[in-house]
């Protein structure tokens, strides 16, 4: 599609404009031909001219109406021209494509009538087996699936997953009850997926369903979990948007909690971007002092994230400031609300205690992890103290304390292991393998880089795994092993770009060392 955007580009690289007019209808009946078949003009050649007419001279309307035709081989031109002329006052050629496909969508039986006419209404267009099963209730799902595709009505999108064909989301509200049940089928799945990831005792500030959706897929392992949210990102941030837009606020957030997780492990910092955005309104519609907390402290993460690359990181330490006074605002002397309340209260601060570490404020930093530490132990919360201490070695290892950092590192690691935390014990290797290198011991830290990439390649954490070849690369280069750490550097980037992170500050940042 030409865009203004696009257009200023192709005319600063030399392109002249030239000025093309409407098809004649000559050339649309051409066209149509290619699309539906010669023979089926030829059959009522008076009825193709009238019906290519009627399309302007508009090659996606001709195009549009075509691939009706062919999809509907019982439809006749004369048929088609009649529902067009009683339907289409005055002959829009969107109007036209819309009956089009009506008429179309006539030709089904009544149970894939019932299917497509529930699908349409999906603002994100996309959509998995499973949720066309969960609509169909006792029709059979698969055959209304066939026939719709035979139809041109929908399209395959992956394994299990179809996409609505030339899908215009329904905008009235009309259909609220319908688009909420599907909202809701991908978002209780999306619950299933973050529990699976992250497990049932991660710091959340709406509840969980109790029950699965019906048809909910099975989602056994964390790699299930996050290819499951990838593959329906687009879909739900979609679901957000026209959530918000209808003012379905506790619906919005969901979706943001929903996808931390996946956030967490595979950025889509587009996505993240919108949904963090679109997330904080809601809430201070909802009026929540704590879920506004949580949004604020999630923003600023990716705030922070966002902006690695250019340092910049006022708003995010304004998100997260927010979010700390908020959380202080929900304390209200009941124990439930007290403790959640401090719970967000430290992660807010550790989350602004990880920017002074960008930022090299070591002081500031340290303050803020030895406070985060401390509420999570008499919180009586091990593996959240455990992160905080490994945090603070960060600091120690920073400002040159390596002893110290090795001691609270391998404490901290105890407790991991003790909790089985494999995910935190993997993430803890990648700093105790860089720290055991600048302590001079580079076997060890060879050896304990080696560990860590094992660990979260099993556990499915591709840009923690990126971030360990990247500094075992950094360890090859600083002891002449170039080729070595070319190849780690090279595998980190490969790994980035895998996971829609080719874009980021990490992927910029290991481009510059292997062009150097």
């Amino acid at each position: 599609m030409i865009t203004d955007k696009n257009r200023a580009q192709f005319v600063a690289e030399g392109a002249e404009h030239v000025a093309v007019g409407p098809f004649t209808v000559d050339h649309s009946l051409t066209l149509l031909s290619r699309v539906c078949g010669r023979q089926r003009l030829d059959r009522e050649p008076g009825e193709a001219r009238e019906l290519v007419t009627l399309c302007q001279g508009r090659p996606s309307t001709v195009s549009a109406v075509g691939t009706q035709l062919r999809s509907a081989p019982e439809l006749t031109l004369a048929a088609l021209l009649r529902k067009l002329t009683a339907e289409a006052a005055p002959p829009e050629p969107r109007t036209i494509e819309m009956i089009a496909k009506r008429a179309v969508v006539a030709s089904l039986d009544e149970s894939s009538q019932e299917l497509y006419r529930r699908l349409r209404h999906h603002p994100g267009g996309g959509f998995p087996t499973e949720l066309a099963t969960a609509l169909s209730g006792d029709s059979d799902a698969e055959s209304g699936l066939r026939s719709l595709e035979t139809k041109q009505l929908i399209s395959p999108d992956g394994p299990g997953w179809w996409r609505l064909v030339d899908h215009t989301p329904d905008e009235t509200g009309a259909h609220a009850d319908e688009i909420r049940a599907i909202m809701d089928w991908h978002l209780r799945v999306a619950q299933l997926a973050d529990v699976a990831i992250l497990g049932p005792h991660r710091l959340r500030v709406l509840p969980l369903e109790d029950d699965p959706p019906p048809n909910a897929p099975l989602l056994e392992t964390v790699g299930q979990a996050l290819d499951w949210l990838d593959t329906d990102v687009a879909n739900l941030v979609a679901l957000a948007q026209y959530a918000a837009d209808q003012g379905w606020d506790h619906r919005v957030v969901m979706v943001q909690q929903s996808l931390w997780a996946l956030y967490l492990h595979r950025r889509h910092p587009g996505y993240w971007d919108i949904t963090a955005r679109l997330a904080i309104p809601a809430a201070q519609r909802i009026g929540d002092p704590v879920i506004e907390s949580r949004m604020r402290a999630e923003r600023g993460r990716h705030l922070h994230e966002k902006n690695l690359r250019t340092g910049r990181f006022d708003e995010a330490l304004d998100e997260l400031e927010q979010a700390r006074r908020l959380a202080v605002d929900a304390l209200d002397g009941t124990e439930t609300n007290d403790r959640l309340g401090r719970r967000l209260e430290a992660s807010a601060t550790d989350m602004a205690g990880r920017i002074h570490y960008t930022q090299r404020r070591y002081d500031d930093a340290l303050t803020a992890f030895r406070f985060a530490c401390q509420v999570n132990r008499e919180l009586g919360l091990p593996r959240a103290e455990a992160l905080m201490r490994q945090f603070i070695a960060g600091v120690y290892q920073a400002t040159g304390r390596l002893q110290d950092a090795l001691s609270l590192m391998l404490k901290a690691r105890e407790v991991f292991l003790l909790l089985d935390a494999e995910r935190d014990e993997a993430r803890l290797l990648i700093e105790l393998a860089d720290l055991w290198g600048r302590l001079g011991d580079v076997e060890q830290a060879l050896l304990t880089f080696n560990t860590a990439a094992k660990r979260l390649f099993d556990c499915q954490m591709y840009l923690h795994l990126a971030k360990a070849m990247e500094l075992r690369g950094d360890l090859c280069h600083e002891h002449g092993f170039a080729a070595e750490a070319r190849e780690a550097w090279q595998q980190a980037l490969r790994i980035h770009n895998e996971q829609n992170n080719g874009a980021g500050a990490d992927a910029k940042r290991l481009a510059e060392k292997l062009a150097n």
